[in-house]
């Protein structure tokens, strides 16, 4: 019995080897057909492929000029924007600089038509800040 086992298992490898060597001279034939295909078609998958590249460089030179002309366009828009800007801030400074020149007028007439008015007024504030700064020195000294 041992024997017809031995017999029986040497057959299933011998097949099995057989349709690996099969598979692998499938794959073997394949190849061979797909580098044949390759050469004998290679100035055409060449043609295809400069005519391709050529195609994509003329899509990208036409699209440079219109890519420039976008830059130009915003860059021309932010200048004058800023330029715009720079006049408004221009005319704000020079508006509060005016301002400023007539608020002093005013408050210099309004001094020199009654100026015992202001001195009094700025001797007030300066007794009572002079008090107030007198009185928090003396918070700090302890008393016995």
């Amino acid at each position: 019995m041992a024997s017809k086992t031995n017999s029986s298992n040497t057959q299933g490898v011998s097949a099995g080897q057989g349709v690996g060597q099969s598979a692998i001279s499938s794959i073997e034939e394949a190849l061979k057909v797909l580098d044949r295909a390759i050469v004998e078609n290679k100035d055409e998958l060449k043609e295809r492929l400069t005519g391709d590249f050529q195609d994509l460089r003329s899509a990208l030179s036409d699209l440079g000029p219109k890519m420039k002309e976008t830059v130009q366009q915003y860059g021309d828009s932010i200048q004058q924007y800023g330029s715009q800007a720079m006049s408004a801030a221009q005319d704000m400074t020079r508006q509060g600089y005016d301002r400023t020149k007539e608020v002093v007028s005013q408050v210099d007439n309004t001094v020199r038509s009654n100026p015992w008015g202001y001195i009094a007024g700025a001797a007030a504030g300066s007794l009572l800040v002079g008090y107030l700064l007198g009185r928090s020195g003396q918070s700090e000294v302890e008393y016995e």
